[in-house]
């Protein structure tokens, strides 16, 4: 309040000096911004990972698994088991097998209703066993979760890594020190099956409600702490590539990041995080362009906020996990095989069993440009500040200035109904000087009290957000009434809404012209714009400081005293539509050079159609916040400036 109400806000020099060089700060602050992005990638900036949790080391002692020999006859069998049933999972096999290794063994039945175009219902089925701990009471748990996938799916068998964990299991069972249960689970469908197996383990539903039934479990173990996902391709592998990226951009805690990239390094598996290993090359720009590509290739994954391993649905729960996926080996010999990954694995769940309360030391926020480097939240959360301060600084240099305007004119009213009491002589004569004064002050008053007008910010904030909850609620629902193909059905639907308030700003702008000062509204958007982007930044930084790094620049520049035909057709290159497929067109063309222009400029429109199906998707079923934030925040904000534009 002190600045609305002090009447000596903007008199000091340093105000005056931001308010003559606002635009220059800005862009300087945008440009430090992307210069310390890109500093991140240095050692100097950057640390080296360690252990905060002492607790994990046990588990790099000498291991005892040995039971190599029994995997490759594990995995002989299920190849013959899965090829007799079609390629469907051989539930009764693994039923048999988990029973006769002394495991409690059950399945976990569940639905999902296909939220999007024509109703659809597709089943699933889990399978699940528990080893319980012999020193307690199953107050603690963890898992190890493999998913199946079938013959026909496209993504490489994971059959070797369920092999492995069963023999792991076998390999468990026999050992006494054991402090929390071991709950192994073969999970159908992806991430679907993990979801409703989470869901119906904890009683709860993250996404929206009727759209997957989680089922009921028979039975539970203790409190999840930590969670492993394998997807081993083959007895033999070339490297092992830990996932981090979780729903939302959560990440598990680093402790357990160090431990598999330590557990790795002393079994002699290599080991790559984004599938770049971490090297030691001779020149110093070289390494410094490897890591900065690979924390280029974090910040667009976690900016997903898609789990990149069904590890990635662990994290809402508060189980920390990773997946671990073996790439399998090109070369006829060499690699690591079943009995170095046993060691890793064995490593892993000794530490955690270590463990006496859940993760609470190390980092949960961090960026890692090598998977022996992080860069902390202190170093990496100034640059979203720098990049959102460049609306903010924007909008308030704004705001001085109006707030200059509004203090003179009351001034000078001040001043001439002084001047008119004080003066009684000649008041006859200066009658018809004082009025003109006194309407003249009236009109400025009037003028200023015009950019505070709030009621119109108001009313447009409301439709425009309410625009957004629309999107979110209503067309998503709307595709299974309309004819044709989900993606096209869903594009379609925002395309129209998006098309229909840009003409109806420009209609109405043609029949009831607005020739009011808008610069008090412009100070509302830059300050929800960087507001706005900074708390997404906090849940998901990557995803902020993407939307800074789109929108800032533009947002700074947009103003009602430079408002050309061409500012206006700028910024309809930047809708949230626009952006996604320049962002789709770019991917394409670095994955599938070889492509024609027609062809690529087609496929990313498919590929842009697809990307909001699953983003929808993702929102009803687990939860995502991408589609929500892009259709309830960032397009909004958009409409937002563009009525501006258009009307003032």
């Amino acid at each position: 309040m002190g600045l609305l109400t002090d009447p000596a806000t903007g008199e000091g020099i340093f105000t005056h000096s931001l308010l003559r060089y606002s635009n220059k700060t800005s862009f300087f602050l945008y440009v430090v911004a992307v210069i310390w992005f890109a500093l991140l990638a240095h050692d100097e900036i950057n640390m080296g990972t360690h252990f905060s949790e002492n607790a994990l080391l046990p588990g790099l002692v000498k291991g005892d698994y040995s039971e190599d020999e029994i995997a490759k006859s594990f995995l002989t069998e299920l190849t013959n088991e899965v090829e007799n049933s079609n390629g469907q999972m051989p539930i009764p096999y693994l039923m048999a097998r988990f029973h006769q290794l002394g495991l409690e063994a059950y399945i976990h039945n569940f639905t999902l209703h296909y939220p999007l175009g024509k109703p659809t219902d597709m089943t699933g089925r889990n399978v699940y066993a528990i080893l319980r701990a012999p020193r307690t009471a199953s107050m603690e748990s963890l898992v190890l979760n493999i998913p199946y996938r079938p013959l026909q799916s496209i993504y490489p068998s994971t059959l070797p890594g369920l092999a492995l964990a069963m023999s792991m299991m076998k390999f468990f069972r026999r050992q006494r020190y054991w402090a929390k249960d071991i709950i192994i689970l073969i999970s159908e469908h992806e991430q679907l099956g993990v979801q409703a197996w989470l869901e119906a383990y904890h009683g709860t539903q993250c996404g929206m409600t009727g759209v997957l039934d989680s089922g009921d479990l028979e039975a539970r173990g203790g409190a999840v702490q930590a969670a492993i996902t394998l997807e081993i391709q083959a007895p033999r592998i070339d490297y092992i590539d830990v996932k981090v990226s979780g729903l939302n951009g959560q990440l598990p805690n680093l402790d357990l990041v160090n431990l598999l990239h330590r557990l790795c390094g002393k079994e002699g598996v290599r080991h790559t995080f984004h599938n770049v290993e971490a090297k030691t090359l001779r020149k110093p720009m070289d390494i410094y362009l490897q890591r900065l590509t690979t924390l280029l290739s974090m910040v667009t994954t976690q900016a997903t906020g898609v789990p990149n391993g069904n590890h990635g649905l662990f994290h809402r729960f508060g189980i920390e996990a990773v997946t671990l996926e073996g790439v399998k080996s090109k070369k006829p010999s060499g690699g690591a095989r079943f009995f170095q990954m046993g060691k890793v694995i064995e490593g892993v769940f000794r530490s955690m069993n270590n463990l006496l309360e859940r993760f609470h030391q190390s980092y949960f926020f961090y960026l890692l440009p090598s998977s022996d480097r992080f860069v902390s939240i202190s170093y990496y959360m100034p640059i979203l500040a720098l990049l959102t301060s460049t609306v903010l600084l924007k909008a308030y240099s704004t705001w001085m200035i109006l707030h200059a305007k509004y203090a003179a004119v009351m001034l000078n009213e001040k001043c001439a109904s002084e001047e008119k009491t004080s003066d009684t002589k000649t008041a006859d004569d200066k009658t018809e000087d004082g009025d003109n004064q006194e309407n003249s002050t009236a009109e400025e008053v009037d003028e200023s009290l015009e950019n505070l007008n709030l009621v119109r910010v108001g009313v447009i904030f409301l439709l425009t957000h309410g625009i957004g909850f629309l999107l979110i609620s209503y067309v998503p629902a709307i595709t299974q009434y309309l004819e044709g193909p989900t993606d096209k059905a869903l594009f379609l639907g925002i395309a129209s809404v998006s098309l229909a308030t840009v003409l109806f700003t420009i209609v109405y702008k043609i029949l009831f012209p607005v020739g009011t000062d808008w610069s008090f509204y412009f100070i509302f958007c830059r300050v929800e714009l960087g507001l706005a982007t900074m708390c997404i930044g906090i849940q998901n930084f990557s995803l902020g400081l993407i939307i800074a790094a789109i929108y800032v620049l533009p947002a700074h520049y947009v103003s009602p005293t430079q408002n050309r035909w061409y500012n206006k057709l700028l910024w309809l290159l930047f809708h949230p539509l626009c952006i996604l497929y320049l962002i789709v067109l770019i991917s394409t063309m670095f994955y599938f050079p070889e492509l024609g222009l027609e062809a690529l400029l087609s496929r990313s429109f498919q590929v842009t159609r697809t990307t909001l199906v699953y983003s929808a998707v993702d929102a009803l079923i687990y939860g995502s916040w991408v589609y929500s934030i892009c259709a309830g925040v960032v397009l909004p904000i958009w409409l937002m400036f563009w009525v501006g534009l258009v009307l003032c």
